[in-house]
């Protein structure tokens, strides 16, 4: 007996398959003839009509012709797309050629899939309105504005379009809002792949507005939110031959924010003159290289805030938080932490370079290179510094804690706590550049280490020791060189025990020359009044272990000269009459000459002396004057005035005996 044979079921309806395959391919080649037979016109006319309702904007095409590779398509001249009905400055988009590609099995189950659409060289116009309108927001039109009652779409023959992708070659973008200088961009390509409707987009693009090509690209998660004003997850980036920046968050066009941030700028000045921002010149210290990392929000309201950002500008590596209100002039109010932060060239000097140089001085006197202040000019607001080091203009400080305050171009530092030195500086700073530049401060200095200090802030070092140092200056130019010119102002000082390097008086008083040596002092005090950058004191008082020592003269600040007379007396020597040497030092600060007073040496020391030599003179004039005029010097009184008075009274003796006769 045979046993029946089962073949696979595609064995067994292998007949039916081969006629269902053919069936299916002669179909196929039917289907794609039909469509190809499809006057361009009439395809021309379904595609525009179905733009305009997907729109809501009328969508014209010129002469159109079918195009079979790369992809079966449209290629449409004069392509023109209406603007907003409340605009009336014509299309939004003008184009002189486009090419559609469409999918043809798409079209048969009347739905327009478009693969693709290619613009070559368009002009765009983009529009925003006060109220918030846009013209690149669409909407369903109405149905007379959006299909002819003849056409496929109004007679609901034809579903949705999609479109797969655009690109747009050599476009000229106008940008146009109220109250600003329209933005005119040229030479730009984009590209947009949106596969899905209900999926996300990502865009791409290159454009050369200003100074140097400007690459970006974009993933918009919810292109359809976005479109009618909403937001959606979005991950941007930005590149220019300056650097380059990204985001990666939500998004409006309102426009509004909120996510993760990265900005690294080799070249600050040369990124802002791509995006159109000319001419910045920003100073050392000022970010001329910037680096940013951390979280931003803008509302849209204008109101934007940063949240554990970390900052670097220049040399300097910071942390900040911040309130932004957003207008011509930002309101700022932030809250900043650093490292060692480096202002010495952001305020005028040379950072790092100490003594002279760093206070903007040379040998030959301080700087008269310009200051550019501007930047005080550019928010208004209130910043919390809090910073483990300062380096300023002259200055290397501590730990410090300050608040500054801007308000039209005036800063007020508000110095809460400044360790330097080995002590302390409170008070107040401020740089106010409303009509030209002018620096000034309150400042107490308690229990700092004199040396460090007067080197670095004045070029001075012959003083050492501990000082307490109140100051109160203003001073007005645009360079170092005017400020300490201009100077005004008074401060008391009180120091000690410290040493004074380049004398040394105990020597003096022992016969020698006292130069070369070291003076030990106990206790240091003086004030001071500046005017026209030059301070003057009259009160020095110093004891000494041996001595005491008092001075008086004139610093010029100005000129970096001084002229002081500095008087050191043992009230032990000559018997306890005392003994004074008179120092005169004079010149520049870098080498002041310092000499003994010969003058000041006589009147402070021989008094007596001086007085007998005078009484002595003054009993041979009286015998002189006795003899030959018949006049006498009394004691007080001096010989020119007692001759003067006795020849007027002569002269009036022989006017009145003239009269007489």
């Amino acid at each position: 007996m045979h046993r029946k044979t089962r073949y696979p079921w595609w064995r067994r309806h292998m007949k039916f398959l081969f006629k269902l395959f053919g069936v299916l391919i002669v179909t196929s080649i039917l289907v794609v003839i039909g469509i190809l037979m499809l006057p361009a016109d009439r395809l021309g006319a379904v595609i525009s009509s179905q733009l305009t309702r997907q729109l809501g904007r009328d969508v014209a095409l010129g002469e159109v012709s079918l195009s079979i590779l790369p992809a079966p398509g449209v290629e449409v001249r004069n392509l023109k797309i209406a603007n907003a009905d409340w605009s009336d400055k014509g299309p939004m988009l003008e184009a002189d050629r486009a090419l559609v590609q469409v999918d043809l099995m798409a079209a048969l189950q009347k739905e327009i899939l478009i693969r693709a659409i290619e613009i070559d060289a368009p002009h765009i116009l983009l529009e925003a309105k006060a109220d918030g309108r846009a013209n690149w927001q669409f909407g369903e039109a109405e149905a007379s504005q959006s299909a002819p009652s003849d056409s496929p779409a109004a007679s609901g023959s034809i579903g949705a379009i999609t479109l797969e992708r655009l690109a747009v070659k050599d476009a000229q973008i106008r940008y146009e809002q109220p109250g600003e200088k329209p933005i005119l961009l040229r030479a730009v390509d984009l590209r947009l792949d949106w596969p899905d409707p209900q999926g996300p987009a990502q865009i791409e693009g290159k454009l050369t507005p200003y100074t140097g090509p400007i690459t970006f690209d974009a993933n918009i998660s919810d292109p359809l939110a976005l479109a009618a004003s909403d937001v959606s997850p979005v991950t941007l980036s930005l590149a220019t031959s300056g650097g380059k920046a990204s985001f990666q968050g939500r998004a409006g066009t309102a426009p509004e924010l909120a996510g993760a941030f990265d900005l690294n700028l080799s070249d600050t000045s040369a990124f802002a003159a791509a995006l159109g921002v000319e001419g910045l010149d920003l100073p050392q210290g000022a970010g001329r290289k910037i680096t940013a990392k951390g979280n931003a929000t803008l509302t849209k309201t204008g109101e934007a805030a940063l949240r554990g950002v970390a900052l670097t500008v220049d040399a300097n590596a910071l942390q900040v938080d911040a309130d932004v209100k957003l207008a011509a002039k930002p309101h700022v109010t932030a809250k900043i932490t650093a490292g060692t932060l480096d202002l010495s060239t952001l305020l005028g000097g040379d950072a790092g370079s100490g003594g002279a140089a760093a206070g903007g001085a040379s040998q030959d006197g301080w700087s008269r290179a310009p200051i550019d202040a501007s930047a005080l000019g550019l928010i208004d607001g209130t910043l919390s510094l809090a910073a483990s080091a300062l380096k300023l203009p002259g200055m290397s400080l501590g730990a410090t804690k300050t608040v500054l305050s801007i308000d039209q171009s005036r800063a007020v530092f508000t110095i809460e706590d400044m360790q330097a030195y080995q002590g302390k500086i409170t008070g107040q700073f401020v740089a106010n550049n409303r009509n030209g530049l002018s620096v000034g401060g309150d400042l107490t200095v308690a229990e700092v280490a004199l040396r460090p200090l007067l080197t670095e802030t004045l070029d001075v070092s012959r003083f050492s020791g501990m000082g307490n140092l109140r100051l109160k200056f203003l001073g007005v130019g645009q360079s170092v060189d005017a400020i300490m010119r201009s100077l005004s102002g008074d401060a008391t000082i009180l120091a000690g025990p410290g040493v004074i390097s380049g004398i040394d008086l105990d020597q003096l008083f022992s016969g020698g020359t006292g130069s070369g040596g070291t003076t030990v002092f106990d206790t240091l005090n003086a004030s001071l009044t500046m005017s026209g950058g030059v301070a003057r004191n009259s009160d020095l008082a110093m004891s000494l272990p041996r001595i005491k020592a008092k001075g008086e003269g004139v610093i010029d600040l100005g000129n970096r000269r001084l002229d002081y007379l500095f008087t050191a007396m043992d009230p032990q020597a000559r018997d306890g009459r005392g003994f004074a040497i008179p120092l005169r030092i004079k010149g520049p600060w870098s080498g002041p000459t310092i000499r003994a007073d010969a003058g000041e040496l006589i009147n402070q020391n021989f008094q007596e002396e001086k007085k007998k030599i005078e009484s002595e003179v003054r009993d041979k004039v009286n015998d002189k004057l006795q003899e030959t005029l018949g006049i006498r010097v009394e004691e007080g009184q001096k010989p020119e005035d007692v001759l003067k008075q006795k020849l007027e009274e002569e002269a009036t003796k022989k006017i009145f005996e003239l009269l007489k006769r």
